[in-house]
């Protein structure tokens, strides 16, 4: 017979080992089977990537009352003026397409009358604020979404879905709780550029 544990009874055979071996086994895989799960969780990245929380619309929106880590440097793309001297652009985007057909014919941007019939490097020179503003830096935003990403907080749909619905009401829905102007709108995009 082997030799045995002194802890442990003698086992006959088709007798159940004593609980002590049992439960030093399950200690054992509750311990193996952790140790993964924590290994797992080390090696994950954020869903974010590198965007800061703070830097993405929910984030900004909160402001300081809610917190998920440190806040970061939001100034990750470039500003509609390096953008206004700088070529070529982020493909699928030219200096000489027009501003509503940004990014492709489908869902592209709606037009207001500052934009109709301008180029996007156009719109990159109108002057003046509200949309007008808010189209030059719905510009820099889609050339910095496309440039960047993933680690610039927008996406080209979601630049294109926010001016769309700022034209649609005047206005851009966050949550249930927040609406912004078009002020905010614009302040928020230009928050995004160093």
């Amino acid at each position: 017979m082997d030799k045995q544990n002194s802890n442990e009874a003698p086992v006959t055979p088709g007798e159940m080992p004593s609980a002590n071996v049992n439960d030093a086994r399950r200690r054992f895989t509750k311990t193996g089977l952790g140790a993964g799960a924590v290994i797992a969780t080390l090696a994950s990245q954020p869903v974010l990537g590198a965007v800061p929380y703070n830097c993405t619309i929910s984030g900004h929106a909160s402001g300081n009352v809610s917190t998920h880590g440190p806040d970061g440097n939001c100034q990750i793309g470039l500003s509609p003026g390096y953008w206004k001297n700088h070529t070529p652009w982020p493909a699928p985007f030219a200096t000489n397409q027009l501003f509503k057909d940004a990014g492709g014919v489908s869902n592209g941007l709606l037009d207001i009358s500052a934009t109709t019939g301008e180029t996007m490097l156009q719109v990159l020179n109108l002057q003046g604020g509200d949309m007008t503003a808010l189209a030059r830096h719905v510009v820099g935003a889609l050339l910095n979404a496309q440039q960047f990403a993933p680690n610039f907080p927008l996406s080209v749909a979601q630049v294109k879905a926010i001016w769309n619905e700022v034209v649609n009401t005047g206005q851009y829905v966050v949550n249930a709780s927040v609406t912004w102007t078009v002020d905010d709108v614009t302040n928020y995009l230009s928050s995004l550029n160093s």
